[in-house]
């Protein structure tokens, strides 16, 4: 899942040791830590949508 720290939070990421940044990263939906920082609403769960490009390529 792709997830932003909520405004005002900083979380650091368990793995990497270091923060989360600003503009989100992908995370294990599966891992507990990350659950819980979505029940606590410290992250924002983001739902990407592909903007592919329209036309073709020339």
């Amino acid at each position: 899942m792709f997830v932003k720290p909520r405004e005002g939070c900083e979380v650091r990421d368990p793995f990497k040791l270091t923060l989360l940044p600003n503009e989100g990263a992908e995370v294990s939906d599966s891992d507990p830590f990350w659950q819980r920082r979505v029940r606590d609403q410290d992250v924002i769960v983001v739902t990407q949508k592909e903007n592919k490009p329209k036309g073709g390529d020339k």
